[in-house]
């Protein structure tokens, strides 16, 4: 921007004088913070992981751990469009609510999330489960010394299945120390000599990193209800997580429209702003009416 400018300014002088007053004026908003707004976020998972998190909006953040869930916990059940209570979820830390009991979906009912907090009552839409099929493959492609893509793929024959994904993921690598420790020290007894082949000479360890990027695709728009390697992660080929040995473990969840819309738009939001060209953020609205 800096060298454009210049250039113009130089051939255009007359004009850009003219200019500098009316074409570019500060733009400051007028921000209202609304604050204490009640966030809840969470999906149903069977059997077993059904984790809800509910937390306040808070200016200059997203969100905040509410104090007031500590001293009057929320009431957090599961239940059918049938009327019936499916599990109760207890909490576990700070504004965390976990369902560890084995749930069952019965084939033709819709479930709810459904809260009780400060006296209070708040209820997610009824939907209907998806039924998530196994991931088919995950391999890899090499980009000789530029880098190295992690891909996924999956399919689903029954017709009337859902054809939207969510991955998330979770990494382990080793890490080796370059030289063997040679001194240790204890209260006990003080500076030690190490034999290299000491179980005390621990020269290893393992690192791990879980995904914190919303990754998402779909087949709508084909014939076959068929994902084919997708890329989850690139990461560098010099990457140091590839120096001995690595993992990476990979969770799929199947979605219905309107969760993947919702996500996708959190994407958008989170990924796509900052520049002058980004699209605009926008209003996220979840399945809990106001």
């Amino acid at each position: 921007m800096k060298k454009l400018s210049i250039k113009l300014y130089l051939v255009f002088y007359c004009t850009m004088i003219g200019l500098a007053t009316s074409c570019i004026t500060p733009y400051e908003p007028d921000v209202e913070w609304i604050n204490d707004l009640l966030v809840v976020e969470g999906a149903i998972i069977a059997p077993y992981g059904t984790i809800i998190h509910i937390n306040r909006t808070n200016e200059g953040s997203s969100s905040f751990y509410d104090p007031n869930l500590t001293n009057k916990k929320a009431v957090v059940t599961l239940i059918s469009d049938k009327g019936t209570t499916i599990a109760t979820a207890q909490n576990t830390t700070g504004s965390s609510y976990m369902i560890t009991d084995s749930i069952s979906f019965k084939p033709g009912e819709k479930y709810a999330i459904h809260f009780l907090i400060n006296g209070k009552e708040y209820q997610s839409d009824f939907v209907e489960p998806q039924i998530t099929p196994e991931i088919d493959e995950v391999n890899y492609q090499y980009k000789e010394l530029e880098e190295v893509d992690i891909r996924v793929s999956t399919h689903n024959d029954d017709p009337d299945a859902s054809r939207y994904y969510r991955w998330t993921y979770k990494e382990d690598w080793e890490i080796v120390s370059e030289y063997f420790a040679q001194y240790t020290w204890s209260y006990e007894n003080g500076i030690q000599k190490l034999n290299q082949f000491s179980p005390e000479n621990v020269h290893y360890c393992w690192a791990s990193k879980t995904s914190n990027r919303i990754l998402l695709s779909k087949s709508d728009n084909f014939s076959e209800n068929k994902i084919k390697d997708h890329t989850i992660l690139s990461l560098g080929a010099a990457d140091s997580r590839f120096s001995y040995l690595y993992s990476i473990s990979i969770q799929q969840q199947a979605l219905d429209r309107k969760a993947y819309e919702y996500l996708e738009n959190m994407r958008k939001n989170v990924e796509q702003t900052g520049g002058i060209f980004a699209p605009q953020p926008t209003e996220i609205k979840g399945n809990i009416p106001a």
